[in-house]
């Protein structure tokens, strides 16, 4: 099986979603803001290669964005991961290394559903055969397609 990017965003879904379970762990749940910023990172670098685009290889979110936008690839971002960049771009590290870092629960199902239908819409429009909806948190996010 030859993996690809996507393949890293989807296990990183999963694992984030497996932090949900574990909610009321503090040192667990901050995690799910790694997970979740490492799967957009995976989504956004995944279609910035299949448009021929290379990229610096960094962590930040925006400057992903400003560089798809200077080679008019369009990533067609849902709305809440280009307004929320620089959070998304936080959690990367803070979520692992800032000892008082705390991940709020209304913005990690806010960036995980966000990040969630991303991955969906990238993989359905490149490798349909991959999809898989096991990535969404209940049954209301998987339908609302």
């Amino acid at each position: 099986m030859n993996k690809t990017l996507l393949d890293k965003a989807y296990a990183n879904l999963i694992y984030a979603k497996s932090g949900f379970l574990r909610a009321d762990d503090e040192i667990v749940f901050d995690l799910v803001g790694y997970h979740v910023q490492q799967a957009v990172e995976s989504t956004i670098k995944y279609v910035l290669e299949m448009n021929g685009v290379e990229y610096a290889h960094n962590h930040n979110i925006r400057q992903m964005i400003q560089l798809s936008e200077s080679k008019n690839v369009d990533l067609k971002l849902p709305e809440f991961i280009y307004e929320h960049a620089e959070m998304f771009t936080e959690w990367e590290a803070s979520s692992r290394y800032v000892m008082n870092f705390k991940l709020e629960l209304k913005w990690a199902k806010a960036g995980y559903k966000a990040a969630a239908e991303y991955y969906r819409d990238v993989v359905l429009e490149y490798e349909p055969e991959k999809y898989r909806d096991d990535i969404f948190l209940d049954e209301k996010e998987k339908n609302d397609q």
